[in-house]
């Protein structure tokens, strides 16, 4: 497990040896918000990550989204039935294309990372790649999904 910049060194000789590497989070980018510090964009995982791949010559096992993965791992335990179920999420990239790859409904809050403009731009594509991050529904807000719940 790498849980700082020191350990990256270790992990090409652990999988020289014949270790497993398990990747969860590999987005680019996140947002973070301090009591003491402005909103601000930071590297995500997936930059180590890819590093990591890199440096060992090697592909980890992403366990974690836009993986399915997780989610048959999830679907098994507790019977969930993909037409019954939506994908709620702020990333494109993550938690749509995990939706849409795993067959669920998806629904995209405008509060992360990604403006409705990105959305536009991939619904107007004829990459399917690009196709498979648009989100069947959005929402400005999570917030917003309240008075459907009766709230």
């Amino acid at each position: 497990m790498v849980s700082c910049y020191n350990d990256l060194f270790d992990v090409p000789t652990a999988w020289e040896k014949g270790g497993e590497t398990f990747g969860v989070f590999t987005g680019q980018s996140f947002t973070q918000q301090t009591a003491f510090r402005a909103e601000r964009r930071r590297k995500g995982t997936g930059c180590l990550v890819k590093a990591v791949e890199t440096a060992a010559q090697r592909e980890a096992f992403i366990v974690g989204k836009p993986n399915r993965f997780m989610f048959d791992c999830v679907a098994s335990e507790f019977e969930v039935d993909p037409a019954r179920t939506i994908m709620v999420g702020d990333r494109l990239d993550t938690d749509i294309l995990m939706g849409n790859s795993c067959g669920l409904t998806t629904l995209l809050t405008l509060t992360g990372v990604t403006a409705l403009d990105e959305v536009r731009a991939h619904l107007d594509s004829e990459c399917p790649a690009r196709r498979s991050l648009v989100p069947d529904y959005y929402v400005d807000s999570i917030a917003d999904l309240l008075p459907a719940l009766g709230q």
